[in-house]
């Protein structure tokens, strides 16, 4: 309803979805080498080999997802109608900080 829509969204996603298929690509490398081994497919350095790539891939994957997923900051390509962040930060302001009833004199937590 009031949400921020951002042009280019996408390309955007489109990055997003090439980081989570690094992720799952990683995970899967990652989930092979031991049984691999174990299995005598390849041997102990190669399985070695594929951990440390799985990480590099993993790293990788993450670094591309959070690029894609970074908030549009220019206010020429984002529309603001009260975006989720400023709903949040205000509802999160209401909950932190509470009352002093004056009269009484306790907190009211509202």
């Amino acid at each position: 309803m009031g949400d921020a829509v951002a042009e280019g969204s996408g390309r955007r996603s489109k990055i997003t979805l090439l980081g989570l298929s690094m992720a799952i690509v990683a995970a899967l490398v990652l989930a092979a080498a031991g049984p691999g081994y174990r299995l005598q497919l390849w041997g102990l350095g190669a399985g070695f080999d594929m951990l440390r790539w799985a990480v590099y891939i993993g790293l990788a994957g993450a670094a591309v997802s959070l690029a894609g997923a970074r908030p549009c900051t220019s206010p020429g390509k984002m529309m603001h109608r009260g975006s989720t962040h400023d709903r949040m930060a205000a509802v999160s302001r209401r909950v932190s900080m509470p009352r002093l009833n004056a009269t009484r004199g306790y907190l009211l937590l509202s």
